[in-house]
């Protein structure tokens, strides 16, 4: 999982299902940040990701949730993901 950006600092979650592969990466709250879809050979440093960015209040209620460069497509990099804009 390591060529997946999963590390100890945040609790992550991967699993494969139907052929892709769904990364699951959470705040230390358990808020879901980020979820990534991809096809189950591309590693997280290819283009081939569906990224989701998940947006919360102070309260832990989420607001909005925004595609990576503001499309639905399989179009973004995993590891590229804190850096990406979301619309």
């Amino acid at each position: 999982m390591s060529g997946y950006g999963l590390s100890a600092s945040v609790q992550r979650t991967f699993e494969v299902d139907k052929g892709h592969i769904n990364l699951f990466e959470y705040d230390v709250n358990g808020n879901l940040i980020y979820y990534g879809i991809a096809y189950g050979s591309t590693q997280a440093s290819d283009v081939g990701w569906k990224i989701q960015k998940f947006v919360y209040d102070v309260s832990g209620n989420l607001l909005s949730r925004h595609w990576a460069n503001g499309v639905e497509e399989f179009v973004s990099v995993w590891n590229d993901r804190g850096s990406l804009s979301y619309l």
